[in-house]
């Protein structure tokens, strides 16, 4: 079994920490880091360039639960469009990915 970490975005921390507690209690994720100092994403939509401050979410899951994390991002993120980029730890400590691994069991 890996770790893997999820990103996403949204544009506000209130809505991070809200999708945050949701995928932690659904245990679709072990923890989610977001930084707390927004950052600036510079993008195009519908044609025109925008600058978005935003509030980046870290997500720490396994690959077994990905498609439903992400099912739960599509119908649940503010966005239209979310970020949704996975990626599988190189390397962790093996004690913190058997936590992860306790925190994101599910009985089903």
């Amino acid at each position: 079994m890996s770790l893997l970490i999820v990103i996403s975005s949204v544009d506000s921390e209130k809505k991070a920490n809200k999708l945050a507690k949701k995928l932690v209690k659904e245990k679709l994720a072990a923890c989610v880091s977001i930084f707390s100092s927004s950052i600036n994403s510079h993008y195009v939509w519908k044609d025109k360039q925008e600058i978005q401050q935003e509030y980046l979410m870290l997500i720490k899951t396994i690959p077994d639960n990905f498609n439903a994390l992400k099912a739960f991002l599509e119908k649940n993120h503010p966005y239209k469009t979310p970020e949704i980029i996975s990626f599988k730890a190189e390397d962790c400590n093996q004690s913190y990915l058997n936590w992860v691994i306790e925190q994101t069991k599910t009985s089903s």
